[in-house]
């Protein structure tokens, strides 16, 4: 009875066995392979100077400062990339810097003319060049209401797609712009219409801003007849596009 028993058991425990190889054939069918991913990151543009100061300005002036932007090191050296595009944007300075917002009397240029504003149209002709009546590009806003006061999340786009190409610059250069002008405010009581002069350099006609009782730019000055102020505001410059060779 006993080995009846043990013969009927055989084909089981082959079954079971049967099974297992079978579990294992199929587990061993999948695969694990590793790949190590890595990326070294580095800046593709640098600003080379953090502060610009135009120093003591005087009312209806217009006042033209060039802002460096330099293709880094890296990005030069890498021949993989031909180019970089960015936008530029502006915002009031944090309240801690105590000085009124300057971008409704300021203008931006992109170096590259194909760059555009968000709504179109072309970027002025290199103001360095001295070229008259340059189209540029107005920073907006007002003292009372200036674009994204210290909330970088609330920056105003300027201008959209400035092109930094490595053929473009001259030989042994690193370095485009962006130009800054700025068509100084003039206090009412100062203020003239037939001294404010067209065409503007900003290429939009526009008069030169007059301060009047209630911007915070004005204050009291009446009283002594004094246009003395401090006014400033933040440029800062986006990465939108690095361009590869094909």
């Amino acid at each position: 009875m006993k080995a009846k028993s043990i013969i009927r058991r055989i084909p089981l425990v082959l079954g079971a066995l049967a099974l297992m190889v079978s579990g294992l054939a199929a587990v061993s069918a999948y695969e694990s392979h590793v790949v190590n991913v890595q990326a070294h990151v580095e800046n593709a543009l640098t600003t080379p100077v953090e502060l610009i100061d135009l120093g003591t300005v005087f009312p209806e002036e217009f006042i033209i400062a060039e802002v460096g932007i330099q293709l880094s090191p890296s990005f030069l050296a890498e021949e993989a990339v031909t180019g970089v595009t960015f936008d530029v944007w502006v915002h009031c300075k944090d309240a801690s810097f105590n000085v009124e917002w300057m971008g409704d009397a300021a203008y931006l240029a992109g170096s590259d003319p194909g760059s555009t504003l968000p709504g179109g149209g072309a970027a002025g002709t290199d103001p360095s060049a001295g070229t008259p009546n340059t189209p540029w590009f107005a920073a907006g806003g007002s003292a009372t209401n200036c674009p994204g006061g210290a909330t970088p999340g609330n920056l105003a786009k300027v201008i959209t797609g400035v092109t930094v190409d490595k053929s473009d610059l001259p030989g042994g250069s690193d370095e485009s712009s962006v130009f800054l002008g700025l068509d100084v405010p003039v206090c009412d009581f100062n203020y003239n219409p037939d001294t404010d002069v067209k065409p503007k350099p900003s290429g939009y006609d526009e008069p030169t801003v007059v301060l009047i009782s209630g911007d915070p730019r004005w204050e009291d000055q009446a009283t002594d007849k004094e246009c003395d102020y401090d006014i400033g505001m933040d440029v800062k410059c986006q990465v939108t596009g690095i361009a590869r060779t094909p």
